[in-house]
């Protein structure tokens, strides 16, 4: 069996989770790295205050699920641009996963369950990157 990391990329409301919890539904050796599911899960709650240690949790989540040969790691987060995860790419490349980057599009014109703001939400649309 290869091992696989989905990158899922996308704005608030895209459909990251979603489209997150149907790649791990495909196979039972699966984990879901994503900075608002910490939150929640880790914290009960969302506090912008902690973002910082929602990544770190994250990032460490991610390491151990690639030194534990975790066949299906999805990384799913706004990830606006290369920098906020080439050291997840690479560290996973390095360690023989197969790594695929995918941007989900909000067609459907939902809502951020979560609430972001216009101007927020504004800042992560004109921060977002694409390599074609």
């Amino acid at each position: 069996v290869s091992e696989e990391m989905y990158i899922v990329r996308g704005l608030p409301g895209s459909g990251k989770s979603t489209f997150a919890e149907f790649l791990a539904s495909t196979n039972t050796n699966s984990v879901i790295v994503e900075v608002d599911k910490i939150a929640f899960e880790n914290y009960g709650e969302w506090k912008q205050s902690l973002v910082s240690q929602y990544h770190k949790d994250a990032f460490k989540l991610f390491c151990e699920s690639v030194d534990n040969s975790v066949e299906l790691i999805i990384v799913s987060n706004v990830n606006s641009s290369w920098i906020q995860f080439k050291e997840m790419y690479y560290y996973a490349e390095d360690n023989g996963y197969h790594v695929t980057s995918l941007i989900t599009e909000n067609r459907h014109e939902s809502g951020s369950i979560h609430n972001v703001n216009e101007s927020t939400y504004d800042g992560m649309r004109n921060k977002f990157s694409v390599v074609l």
